[in-house]
Protein backbone atom coordinates (compact mmCIF):
# COMPACT_ATOMS: atom_id res chain seq x y z
CA UNK A 1 0.00 0.00 0.00
CA UNK A 2 1.39 3.20 -1.11
CA UNK A 3 1.21 6.14 1.30
CA UNK A 4 -0.69 9.35 1.06
CA UNK A 5 2.09 11.22 3.25
CA UNK A 6 5.13 12.73 1.04
CA UNK A 7 7.41 11.25 4.22
CA UNK A 8 5.72 7.79 3.81
CA UNK A 9 6.61 7.81 0.03
CA UNK A 10 10.13 8.89 0.69
CA UNK A 11 10.47 6.33 3.42
CA UNK A 12 9.45 3.62 1.24
CA UNK A 13 11.82 4.62 -1.32
CA UNK A 14 14.66 4.34 1.23
CA UNK A 15 13.50 0.93 1.76
CA UNK A 16 13.90 0.18 -1.97
CA UNK A 17 17.30 1.67 -2.37
CA UNK A 18 18.11 -0.49 0.77
CA UNK A 19 16.67 -3.83 -0.98
CA UNK A 20 18.49 -2.64 -4.33
CA UNK A 21 21.92 -2.64 -2.57
CA UNK A 22 21.62 -5.51 -0.68
CA UNK A 23 20.83 -7.22 -4.02
CA UNK A 24 23.35 -5.68 -5.92
CA UNK A 25 26.31 -7.54 -3.99
CA UNK A 26 24.29 -10.54 -3.19
CA UNK A 27 23.80 -11.15 -6.89
CA UNK A 28 26.59 -9.50 -8.44
CA UNK A 29 30.47 -7.52 -7.91
CA UNK A 30 31.95 -11.00 -6.80
CA UNK A 31 31.43 -11.55 -3.26
CA UNK A 32 31.06 -14.76 -2.18
CA UNK A 33 33.19 -14.86 1.22
CA UNK A 34 31.23 -15.22 4.56
CA UNK A 35 33.30 -11.90 5.67
CA UNK A 36 32.83 -10.11 2.83
CA UNK A 37 28.72 -10.62 2.59
CA UNK A 38 28.85 -9.16 6.16
CA UNK A 39 30.96 -6.74 5.36
CA UNK A 40 28.66 -5.39 3.12
CA UNK A 41 25.64 -5.78 5.39
CA UNK A 42 28.08 -3.73 7.74
CA UNK A 43 28.32 -1.50 5.50
CA UNK A 44 24.75 -0.62 4.43
CA UNK A 45 24.12 0.15 8.13
CA UNK A 46 26.86 2.38 8.39
CA UNK A 47 25.49 4.29 5.80
CA UNK A 48 22.64 4.58 7.08
CA UNK A 49 23.77 5.82 10.43
CA UNK A 50 26.25 8.25 8.54
CA UNK A 51 23.09 9.80 6.25
CA UNK A 52 20.57 10.30 9.36
CA UNK A 53 23.90 12.26 11.03
CA UNK A 54 24.59 14.16 7.86
CA UNK A 55 21.09 14.81 6.58
CA UNK A 56 18.20 13.83 8.91
CA UNK A 57 19.48 15.51 12.07
CA UNK A 58 21.11 18.73 10.03
CA UNK A 59 20.01 21.59 8.09
CA UNK A 60 21.13 23.15 4.96
CA UNK A 61 20.12 26.27 6.28
CA UNK A 62 21.86 26.07 9.74
CA UNK A 63 23.90 23.30 9.48
CA UNK A 64 26.51 21.87 11.73
CA UNK A 65 29.66 19.55 11.16
CA UNK A 66 28.93 16.01 11.16
CA UNK A 67 32.28 13.99 11.64
CA UNK A 68 31.90 11.17 8.71
CA UNK A 69 33.93 8.73 9.82
CA UNK A 70 35.60 6.60 12.93
CA UNK A 71 37.23 3.49 13.95
CA UNK A 72 34.12 1.91 14.28
CA UNK A 73 31.80 3.57 11.70
CA UNK A 74 33.70 4.10 8.02
CA UNK A 75 32.85 4.60 4.50
CA UNK A 76 34.36 6.22 1.29
CA UNK A 77 37.99 5.61 2.04
CA UNK A 78 38.47 6.30 5.00
CA UNK A 79 41.69 7.26 6.53
CA UNK A 80 43.11 6.24 10.06
CA UNK A 81 45.55 9.69 9.92
CA UNK A 82 42.71 11.91 9.31
CA UNK A 83 39.30 13.13 10.53
CA UNK A 84 36.83 14.56 8.33
CA UNK A 85 33.57 16.59 9.01
CA UNK A 86 30.51 17.39 6.65
CA UNK A 87 28.06 20.40 6.73
CA UNK A 88 25.19 20.32 4.01
CA UNK A 89 25.03 24.04 2.30
CA UNK A 90 22.24 25.62 0.07
CA UNK A 91 24.55 27.26 -2.57
CA UNK A 92 22.23 30.43 -2.78
CA UNK A 93 22.68 31.20 1.51
CA UNK A 94 26.18 32.58 3.24
CA UNK A 95 27.83 31.07 6.08
CA UNK A 96 30.81 31.16 8.46
CA UNK A 97 33.29 28.54 9.43
CA UNK A 98 35.43 29.30 12.02
CA UNK A 99 38.13 27.45 14.31
CA UNK A 100 41.45 26.97 15.50
CA UNK A 101 44.57 24.83 13.66
CA UNK A 102 45.70 23.70 16.76
CA UNK A 103 48.15 20.34 16.39
CA UNK A 104 46.52 19.50 12.17
CA UNK A 105 49.18 18.94 9.76
CA UNK A 106 47.00 19.87 7.16
CA UNK A 107 43.29 21.10 6.94
CA UNK A 108 41.59 20.95 3.64
CA UNK A 109 38.36 22.70 2.72
CA UNK A 110 36.21 21.15 0.01
CA UNK A 111 33.10 22.19 -1.77
CA UNK A 112 30.84 19.41 -3.69
CA UNK A 113 27.65 20.58 -6.09
CA UNK A 114 25.47 18.51 -8.16
CA UNK A 115 22.56 17.74 -8.78
CA UNK A 116 21.94 15.64 -6.12
CA UNK A 117 23.60 13.89 -3.09
CA UNK A 118 24.17 10.72 -5.51
CA UNK A 119 26.24 12.92 -8.41
CA UNK A 120 28.86 14.81 -6.47
CA UNK A 121 31.44 16.79 -7.89
CA UNK A 122 34.43 19.51 -6.79
CA UNK A 123 32.96 23.07 -6.72
CA UNK A 124 36.02 24.82 -4.52
CA UNK A 125 38.92 23.61 -2.83
CA UNK A 126 41.56 25.35 -0.26
CA UNK A 127 43.84 23.86 2.67
CA UNK A 128 45.97 25.66 5.10
CA UNK A 129 47.99 27.45 2.95
CA UNK A 130 45.32 29.73 2.33
CA UNK A 131 44.37 30.46 5.78
CA UNK A 132 45.53 33.32 7.21
CA UNK A 133 45.06 31.89 11.33
CA UNK A 134 46.14 34.78 14.09
CA UNK A 135 48.27 34.15 16.50
CA UNK A 136 46.82 31.65 18.42
CA UNK A 137 45.83 29.09 15.27
CA UNK A 138 42.37 31.00 14.78
CA UNK A 139 41.12 31.18 11.34
CA UNK A 140 37.73 32.14 9.40
CA UNK A 141 35.94 31.29 6.55
CA UNK A 142 32.67 32.80 4.61
CA UNK A 143 31.05 30.37 2.24
CA UNK A 144 28.70 32.71 -0.30
CA UNK A 145 27.69 33.22 -3.53
CA UNK A 146 28.96 36.37 -3.90
CA UNK A 147 31.93 37.39 -6.39
CA UNK A 148 33.61 38.65 -3.43
CA UNK A 149 32.92 38.90 0.78
CA UNK A 150 35.07 40.66 3.83
CA UNK A 151 33.71 38.99 6.51
CA UNK A 152 36.16 37.17 6.57
CA UNK A 153 39.67 36.91 5.37
CA UNK A 154 39.34 33.75 3.08
CA UNK A 155 35.93 33.72 0.86
CA UNK A 156 35.07 30.75 -0.56
CA UNK A 157 32.30 31.35 -3.52
CA UNK A 158 29.58 29.11 -3.72
CA UNK A 159 27.72 28.02 -7.08
CA UNK A 160 23.94 27.82 -7.36
CA UNK A 161 24.79 23.72 -6.97
CA UNK A 162 26.90 23.46 -4.17
CA UNK A 163 25.12 21.06 -1.68
CA UNK A 164 28.24 20.60 1.10
CA UNK A 165 31.26 21.10 2.76
CA UNK A 166 33.79 18.55 3.83
CA UNK A 167 36.86 19.33 6.19
CA UNK A 168 39.22 17.00 5.96
CA UNK A 169 41.82 17.06 9.18
CA UNK A 170 45.26 15.07 8.14
CA UNK A 171 47.72 14.36 11.28
CA UNK A 172 51.46 12.83 10.69
CA UNK A 173 50.59 9.78 12.44
CA UNK A 174 47.20 8.07 13.96
CA UNK A 175 47.58 10.58 16.94
CA UNK A 176 44.72 12.60 16.15
CA UNK A 177 44.32 13.69 19.51
CA UNK A 178 45.30 17.30 18.89
CA UNK A 179 42.14 17.74 16.28
CA UNK A 180 41.10 21.38 15.34
CA UNK A 181 37.97 23.52 16.81
CA UNK A 182 35.58 24.04 14.04
CA UNK A 183 32.80 25.33 13.83
CA UNK A 184 29.81 26.82 10.81
CA UNK A 185 26.87 29.10 11.42
CA UNK A 186 24.73 30.72 8.84
CA UNK A 187 24.83 34.65 8.18
CA UNK A 188 21.55 35.46 6.48
CA UNK A 189 18.89 36.17 8.57
CA UNK A 190 15.72 33.83 8.37
CA UNK A 191 13.06 32.79 11.05
CA UNK A 192 13.40 30.17 13.83
CA UNK A 193 13.13 26.85 12.18
CA UNK A 194 9.79 25.55 11.86
CA UNK A 195 8.46 21.89 13.56
CA UNK A 196 8.91 18.62 11.36
CA UNK A 197 6.63 18.34 8.42
CA UNK A 198 6.09 15.29 6.18
CA UNK A 199 7.98 17.49 3.15
CA UNK A 200 10.44 18.15 5.46
CA UNK A 201 11.21 15.30 6.27
CA UNK A 202 10.51 13.67 3.07
CA UNK A 203 12.98 15.71 1.22
CA UNK A 204 16.06 14.97 3.97
CA UNK A 205 14.82 11.15 3.32
CA UNK A 206 15.44 11.60 -0.30
CA UNK A 207 18.72 13.00 0.17
CA UNK A 208 19.96 9.93 2.56
CA UNK A 209 18.43 7.71 -0.15
CA UNK A 210 20.75 9.05 -2.73
CA UNK A 211 23.46 9.58 -0.84
CA UNK A 212 23.25 5.52 -0.07
CA UNK A 213 22.62 5.12 -3.92
CA UNK A 214 25.50 7.00 -5.11
CA UNK A 215 27.87 5.36 -2.25
CA UNK A 216 26.51 1.48 -3.67
CA UNK A 217 26.99 2.38 -6.94
CA UNK A 218 30.68 2.78 -6.44
CA UNK A 219 30.86 -0.09 -3.61
CA UNK A 220 31.33 -3.01 -3.04
CA UNK A 221 34.07 -2.77 -5.30
CA UNK A 222 33.93 -5.57 -7.81
CA UNK A 223 36.30 -8.41 -7.26
CA UNK A 224 38.33 -8.97 -10.43
CA UNK A 225 37.67 -12.72 -11.80
CA UNK A 226 41.28 -12.53 -13.84
CA UNK A 227 43.79 -13.87 -10.82
CA UNK A 228 46.00 -11.53 -12.82
CA UNK A 229 44.73 -8.82 -11.84
CA UNK A 230 45.44 -9.02 -8.12
CA UNK A 231 48.73 -8.41 -6.47
CA UNK A 232 49.88 -5.02 -8.01
CA UNK A 233 49.52 -1.32 -7.89
CA UNK A 234 48.21 1.73 -10.59
CA UNK A 235 50.16 4.26 -11.81
CA UNK A 236 50.17 7.27 -9.13
CA UNK A 237 47.20 9.79 -10.38
CA UNK A 238 46.42 13.02 -9.32
CA UNK A 239 43.30 13.62 -8.22
CA UNK A 240 40.93 16.18 -9.98
CA UNK A 241 37.42 17.87 -9.68
CA UNK A 242 36.05 14.89 -11.77
CA UNK A 243 37.87 11.99 -9.87
CA UNK A 244 34.51 11.21 -8.38
CA UNK A 245 32.58 11.30 -4.68
CA UNK A 246 34.12 13.46 -2.21
CA UNK A 247 37.85 13.05 -3.50
CA UNK A 248 40.08 16.48 -2.98
CA UNK A 249 42.78 17.71 -6.12
CA UNK A 250 45.40 17.74 -3.21
CA UNK A 251 45.90 13.80 -3.44
CA UNK A 252 47.44 12.00 -5.38
CA UNK A 253 46.37 8.32 -5.14
CA UNK A 254 47.38 4.66 -6.30
CA UNK A 255 45.56 1.64 -5.62
CA UNK A 256 44.94 -2.05 -6.29
CA UNK A 257 43.77 -5.99 -5.19
CA UNK A 258 45.70 -8.22 -3.02
CA UNK A 259 44.85 -11.93 -2.92
CA UNK A 260 47.20 -13.92 -0.52
CA UNK A 261 47.26 -17.38 1.01
CA UNK A 262 48.46 -17.64 4.59
CA UNK A 263 51.89 -18.18 3.86
CA UNK A 264 52.48 -15.94 0.88
CA UNK A 265 53.19 -12.15 1.48
CA UNK A 266 52.47 -9.21 -1.16
CA UNK A 267 56.13 -6.87 -1.63
CA UNK A 268 55.61 -3.48 -2.51
CA UNK A 269 58.13 -1.20 -2.88
CA UNK A 270 58.65 2.26 -3.78
CA UNK A 271 59.96 5.90 -3.39
CA UNK A 272 58.13 8.59 -2.17
CA UNK A 273 58.32 12.48 -3.33
CA UNK A 274 58.68 15.44 -1.43
CA UNK A 275 54.94 15.65 0.41
CA UNK A 276 53.41 16.32 3.52
CA UNK A 277 52.16 13.03 3.87
CA UNK A 278 51.71 9.88 2.56
CA UNK A 279 50.44 6.83 3.41
CA UNK A 280 49.47 2.79 2.78
CA UNK A 281 46.20 1.04 4.16
CA UNK A 282 44.43 -1.72 3.66
CA UNK A 283 40.64 -1.83 2.83
CA UNK A 284 37.66 -4.31 1.86
CA UNK A 285 35.66 -4.28 -0.81
CA UNK A 286 33.48 -1.31 0.43
CA UNK A 287 36.52 0.93 0.63
CA UNK A 288 36.43 0.91 4.25
CA UNK A 289 40.17 0.63 6.41
CA UNK A 290 40.58 -2.79 7.96
CA UNK A 291 40.65 -3.11 11.43
CA UNK A 292 43.50 -0.34 12.67
CA UNK A 293 43.02 -0.40 16.60
CA UNK A 294 43.65 -3.70 17.52
CA UNK A 295 46.51 -4.57 13.93
CA UNK A 296 48.70 -2.55 12.00
CA UNK A 297 46.69 -2.29 9.10
CA UNK A 298 48.09 1.36 7.78
CA UNK A 299 51.26 2.70 7.48
CA UNK A 300 52.26 6.37 6.95
CA UNK A 301 55.06 8.74 6.16
CA UNK A 302 56.51 9.27 9.88
CA UNK A 303 55.54 5.38 10.79
CA UNK A 304 57.54 3.80 7.37
CA UNK A 305 61.07 2.50 7.74
CA UNK A 306 63.38 3.00 4.86
CA UNK A 307 65.75 1.55 2.86
CA UNK A 308 69.73 3.11 3.41
CA UNK A 309 68.28 4.96 -0.66
CA UNK A 310 65.70 6.31 0.43
CA UNK A 311 63.28 3.69 -0.76
CA UNK A 312 60.13 1.36 1.10
CA UNK A 313 59.19 -1.74 1.15
CA UNK A 314 55.68 -2.75 2.57
CA UNK A 315 55.05 -6.42 3.26
CA UNK A 316 51.54 -7.12 2.94
CA UNK A 317 51.32 -10.66 5.01
CA UNK A 318 48.94 -12.64 7.73
CA UNK A 319 51.95 -13.26 9.40
CA UNK A 320 54.28 -11.53 10.75
CA UNK A 321 57.61 -11.21 8.51
CA UNK A 322 59.56 -10.61 10.71
CA UNK A 323 60.80 -7.17 9.08
CA UNK A 324 59.46 -3.37 9.26
CA UNK A 325 56.31 -2.10 7.27
CA UNK A 326 54.38 -5.04 8.09
CA UNK A 327 50.66 -4.57 7.26
CA UNK A 328 48.30 -7.24 8.56
CA UNK A 329 45.41 -8.57 6.78
CA UNK A 330 43.83 -9.18 9.31
CA UNK A 331 42.45 -12.99 8.23
CA UNK A 332 41.18 -11.37 4.79
CA UNK A 333 42.16 -13.23 2.25
CA UNK A 334 41.30 -10.52 -0.47
CA UNK A 335 41.51 -7.18 -0.18
CA UNK A 336 42.44 -3.95 -1.61
CA UNK A 337 45.54 -1.63 -1.12
CA UNK A 338 45.35 2.23 -1.46
CA UNK A 339 48.15 4.61 -1.40
CA UNK A 340 47.74 8.08 -1.07
CA UNK A 341 49.83 11.66 -1.18
CA UNK A 342 49.02 14.52 0.05
CA UNK A 343 50.71 17.87 -1.20
CA UNK A 344 53.41 16.12 -2.97
CA UNK A 345 55.77 17.86 -5.05
CA UNK A 346 55.55 15.55 -8.54
CA UNK A 347 54.28 12.41 -9.03
CA UNK A 348 55.61 9.15 -7.25
CA UNK A 349 56.95 6.62 -9.18
CA UNK A 350 55.38 3.57 -10.35
CA UNK A 351 54.76 0.79 -7.43
CA UNK A 352 56.91 -2.42 -7.82
CA UNK A 353 55.10 -5.71 -6.75
CA UNK A 354 56.41 -9.26 -5.67
CA UNK A 355 54.43 -12.15 -3.98
CA UNK A 356 56.64 -14.52 -2.14
CA UNK A 357 56.16 -16.88 -0.03
CA UNK A 358 57.32 -17.97 3.53
CA UNK A 359 56.26 -15.72 6.49
CA UNK A 360 59.38 -14.49 6.59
Amino acid sequence: MTSSRPDGRAFAELLDVLRAAEQTFLEGRNQTADEELADNYRHLLDLVSLGYDMYMANDWERPRFARIVSPWRKMGGDNAHALYDFAPLCGDRSYRVRGRINRVAYMGFTTYGGESEERVHITSNHNSSDLRPDRDGRFAIVLSPHETDDRAPLHVRLLPESHSLIVRQYFLDRDRSGEAELAIEPLDEMAPPAIPSGESVAQRLRSIAAFIRGWTTLSPLPWPADPDAYNRITPPMRASASTGHWSTPDNIHAFGFFQLEDDEALLIRGRSPECLYWSCHLWNSCMQTFNYVDYRTSLCKKEAVLDDDGRFTIVVARRDPGRPNWLDTTGYRRGFVYFRWLLAASLPEPLECEVVRGAR
